[in-house]
This record gives structure tokens, C-alpha cells and sequence, in this order.
């Protein structure tokens, strides 16, 4: 009976529950170094690096996350003051009160309006003050405690839902440490020889 149960559910796949903590992922345009996660990680599994910019360097600022009562989550930039504004384009309500809508264009360029009784908050741009150098991840080491997740300010560290984002067994280790910042290109030998060359 086993064996029949077994092959006629093979191709089934269980749901994911909503509490699944799902391999970590880093929006490091959306970082601000504060190195938070690193500080607050039991097992030491984030590296961080980081540069202070320059006194008069403009690294931009973070985007707006934006959560909704329903769950749902868009990242992206709040037209405004961040904040639940009135609506001057929509007529009062019956209780003689301003409706207020947000509006949120997000990473694809697509833009939304909520109505702000939709809304459940929203996190505000920061200045970026450094620049990320380094920022790996060892999910080997992971706990999947989320306790990164959550001293986040930014919400640019999130943890996957879906099964994709499972961290499986792997024979090589390496391939569960994710880097999240490429590398500067160090010039060899050959190419510093042809800039000296070109310059005389």
C-alpha cells in the first residue's frame, strides 16, 4: 500500500508554510553598512566590507519597502513624503474625511496607488553614507534564525519563501557561500604594460 501511495502523490508538492525561512538574499544597492546582520548573526556566517565615502561623494539613498495589509511587499520609490498624504484627486468620504492613497513606483517602473487603509507601513530612504565593498553569505553556517533579517533597517536582507530558495546539501561547500558584490578587475601585469606603453 506504500509503495502505490508513494507512486500515485510522486509529482505531488507539499505547500510552503508561511514560517519558512528560505536561503538569505542581500539588496546590497539598498545597504547602507551599518553591519547590523553581521553583529547580530550567532555563527558568524556574513562578511561584511565596507568604505566610508568621501566627504563630498553622493552615493544616492535606499529605496522605499512598502507593506501591505495583505502581505504582500513592493520595493521601490514612494512618490511624496513617504508618508500616508491626502488624496486631493479623489472626493471626501461620507465622514467628511480626506481618502489617502500611497503611491509606489516599483524596481520594474511600473507604478501603484493603495488606498492608505491598505497600507500597513512603510520604510524610508536612507542617505547611503558607505560603500559595500565585500558582503557573502556562508549558508553552510546558517542557522536560518532571522535574526539578521530583522535588525535589518533598510529591509534589503530578506530571507527566500519559496522552495527555490532552499539551501540543499551540496558536495562542495563553496557553492553555498553567495557573494553579493563583484569584485573589483585587478589589472595584470600584460595590461599595465599596454596603458604605459599607450601613455608614452
Amino acid at each position: 500500500m506504500l509503495a502505490k501511495w508513494q507512486g500515485k502523490n510522486r509529482n505531488n508538492r507539499r505547500e510552503i508554510h508561511d514560517a519558512f525561512r528560505g536561503r538569505l538574499h542581500n539588496r546590497v544597492e539598498d545597504c547602507i553598512g551599518c553591519i547590523s546582520c553581521a553583529r547580530k548573526c550567532p555563527v558568524e556566517c556574513i562578511t561584511i566590507e565596507i568604505e566610508r565615502a568621501g566627504r563630498d561623494e553622493d552615493l544616492g539613498e535606499t529605496r522605499n519597502v512598502l507593506h501591505l495589509k495583505d502581505g504582500a511587499t513592493i520595493v521601490g520609490i514612494v512618490e511624496g513624503d513617504e508618508k500616508l498624504a491626502p488624496d486631493t484627486n479623489h472626493e471626501r468620504n461620507t465622514n467628511h474625511e480626506k481618502k489617502t492613497t500611497v503611491t509606489i513606483q516599483d524596481l520594474e517602473g511600473q507604478t501603484h496607488t493603495y488606498p492608505s487603509d491598505q497600507v500597513e507601513s512603510i520604510i524610508a530612504r536612507r542617505k547611503k553614507r558607505t560603500r559595500i565593498v565585500q558582503y557573502d553569505i556562508d549558508m553552510s553556517l546558517c542557522m536560518f534564525c532571522g535574526l539578521c533579517v530583522e535588525s535589518c533597517p533598510t529591509e534589503c536582507l530578506t530571507m527566500g519563501s519559496k522552495r527555490e530558495d532552499s539551501a540543499f546539501s551540496v558536495y562542495n561547500l563553496e557553492d553555498l557561500i553567495s557573494h553579493f558584490v563583484e569584485p573589483p578587475v585587478e589589472e595584470t601585469e600584460a595590461q599595465k604594460g599596454e596603458v604605459e606603453v599607450s601613455n608614452n
